[in-house]
């Protein structure tokens, strides 16, 4: 019996037969999961699963994510997959997924098919170029680029694979009276937003709103996938990271600093600590989260860090002794050959247009 695929909403599968699936696969992500989905189903998304499976076993599949924009059409989205057990004996797999998504969004007259390949699925990307799929022009669902450290290693050669700096500013943060607290309450969610703002004010960068970490609290939190590492100096919170749990990784996802007490070096202390919280509690992988593309792409072509970052929030996170990652990039697929050659003609004018900059924000994994 050949393989057979399938295209189904979420109420037609076994949530906990597709998340078992992915957080045993090597490639998995959190926004394959059905607990991601939530968040964004809260939001107004449509939730769909392509599965593929022989035999009556699940094989391989991916996590869709559908939005209407307003004049435009449904905009389809496929997150770090597809997935599959069996690339190796059916290599033809892969293709075979990405092809059925294709047939499924030109059947049901879809306006486009965004899919960012899972981690180490370069090769997917030769067969997205060859099926006339377009790369984004610096515009992903999930940031492609961080820093990881391994947490494999014992604490003392971790903290020796900082920088001479780093070191020193841990110490005089411990010196200083700064402590870490770890917490997982909705008073912890206020206090990291409080300073998520106030670092959005110096930034000048505009802020997701509350009700974004709140959807995510609410749906990760039971299952203790969310929890906040925030430093205090005399009970003043000073620097919080709002961080995510997924499988063997800590994912730093956004960071918040009131700029207060600069001098006794608290967010060096916090990044350390909260990688010190993820080694002793048994996870392998801590990620810093969101770089640079362009820093990324760079320091994985040279393998040195640009000058142009020497003093930016790439540099403070590559000092920890971190190893730079890039990630397959968002490609794009268009059913109707007309629009397609407008969208390559015209790019920029289209991925600017307000309406999808806001849909792309908005499914930002």
């Amino acid at each position: 019996m050949g393989t057979q695929y399938n295209i189904a909403e979420n109420t037609h599968l076994d949530c906990c037969e597709w998340n078992n699936f992915v957080l045993n696969h090597p490639q998995g992500h959190r926004m394959q999961t059905s607990v991601w989905a939530e968040t964004k189903a809260r939001t107004g998304w449509n939730i769909l699963y392509l599965t593929a499976r022989q035999h009556g076993e699940l094989v391989g599949g991916g996590q869709l994510y559908e939005r209407r924009i307003p004049l435009i059409g449904s905009l389809v989205c496929l997150p770090k997959g597809p997935l599959c057990t069996t690339c190796q004996a059916n290599p033809n797999l892969l293709p075979g997924l990405i092809s059925q998504a294709q047939q499924w969004v030109q059947a049901n007259h879809k306006f486009c098919l965004l899919v960012q390949p899972a981690d180490q699925s370069q090769h997917l990307v030769q067969h997205l170029l060859s099926e006339k799929y377009v790369k984004l022009p610096d515009e992903n669902i999930v940031p492609p680029g961080t820093i990881i450290i391994d947490l494999e290693p014992d604490q003392e050669t971790l903290f020796k694979n900082m920088n001479k700096t780093k070191r020193r500013n841990i110490r005089r943060a411990q010196s200083s009276g700064v402590v870490v607290k770890v917490g997982t309450s909705r008073e912890d969610l206020n206090t990291f937003y409080n300073l998520y703002l106030a670092t959005s004010r110096y930034l000048e960068f505009e802020p997701d709103d509350k009700a974004r970490f709140e959807n995510i609290w609410n749906c990760l939190s039971p299952e203790g996938h969310v929890m906040f590492f925030t430093s205090f100096f005399e009970d003043q919170p000073l620097s919080s990271i709002m961080a995510l749990s997924f499988g063997d990784s800590i994912i730093c996802y956004r960071f918040g600093w009131s700029k207060e007490h600069p001098e006794k070096r608290p967010n060096d202390f916090l990044h350390w600590e909260a990688l010190l919280w993820a080694k002793e509690n048994g996870y392998r992988y801590f990620d810093f989260g969101e770089i640079e593309l362009d820093a990324a792409r760079k320091m994985c072509d040279t393998g040195a860090l640009p000058e142009e970052y020497l003093y930016t929030s790439v540099s403070f996170k590559l000092n920890f002794g971190g190893k730079p990652i890039l990630y397959p990039e968002t490609y794009i697929y268009f059913p109707n050959p007309v629009v397609r050659w407008l969208y390559v003609t015209f790019i920029t004018k289209l991925i600017d247009f307000p309406p999808v900059q806001r849909i792309l924000s908005g499914m930002s994994g």
